[in-house]
């Protein structure tokens, strides 16, 4: 196990006396996911003749061992799922080094220039983005160490978009949003919102939901609100509601 694999760093308002709010921990999920399927490629494409990773290298994961003051500083564990006999097999093999190349890559493309991304990460894994960083507000950075480096490198909202844009042509975002409710399609279990500004998105129907939007659906006095996750453009307009 190592310990001290990484310490990230959350700057904002919300993270003010170290505390560390619960929706962060999927920015941390997103980052461990991230960190193996990028281990992974790195190992494979080192070794072609191989088509699949040893046993037991997927079942390493990250763990939260502290958290530390000065903002919210969690401090990462690596460590494996599986019996201590795998975990000290996969780390005398050295198939820690990939997890370690990894986890600088990542710092490394969060810092560098979005057209000057590092040809070592393939880039449909730049889409991790579209969960990692998701929990940012406006003003809220995460911070993450860059390999023989006194500064870190940041993600903040823009980075976060330009990353996934540079993959994708639209980016996922948390949205909270105000309207009407329009047409209704059971059958495909949608319906059409109507937003305050005049513009139109069709929204998923969760079952929970069926209720409201029944009584609610084509009165324009019945005001309402949505929280979820919506698709956006580079150019920053809305394309659908996801969840």
């Amino acid at each position: 196990m190592d310990r001290n694999f990484i310490q990230l760093k959350y700057t904002g308002k919300r993270f003010i006396n170290y505390m560390l709010p619960i929706d962060v921990i999927r920015d941390l999920s997103a980052y461990e996911a991230l960190l193996i399927d990028l281990a992974k490629y790195l190992f494979l494409r080192d070794n072609p003749e191989r088509q699949r990773v040893p046993r037991g290298f997927s079942d390493m994961q990250l763990a939260i061992v502290n958290v530390e003051k000065g903002s919210a500083m969690p401090t990462l564990a690596l460590v494996s799922t599986e019996m201590q006999n795998v975990q000290m097999s996969l780390f005398d093999n050295n198939i820690s080094d990939y997890f370690i190349q990894a986890r600088d890559l990542i710092s490394e493309c969060i810092e560098t220039n979005v057209s000057e991304l590092p040809n070592k990460i393939p880039i449909y894994l730049l889409t991790y983005f579209n969960k990692l960083g998701r929990s940012l507000r406006e003003g809220e950075k995460l911070e993450l160490p860059i390999k023989n480096s006194s500064i870190n490198a940041i993600l903040d909202l823009n980075k976060r978009k330009n990353l996934v844009l540079a993959a994708n042509k639209a980016y996922e975002r948390e949205v909270e949003l105000n309207g009407f409710i329009g047409d209704v399609d059971y059958e495909k279990g949608t319906f059409r919102l109507r937003l305050t500004d005049g513009s139109q998105v069709v929204a998923p129907m969760p079952e929970y939901y069926i209720d409201v939007i029944r009584q609610s659906g084509g009165r324009n006095r019945d005001y309402v609100y949505m929280k979820g996750i919506a698709l956006y453009d580079s150019y920053e307009h809305l394309q659908k509601i996801l969840n």
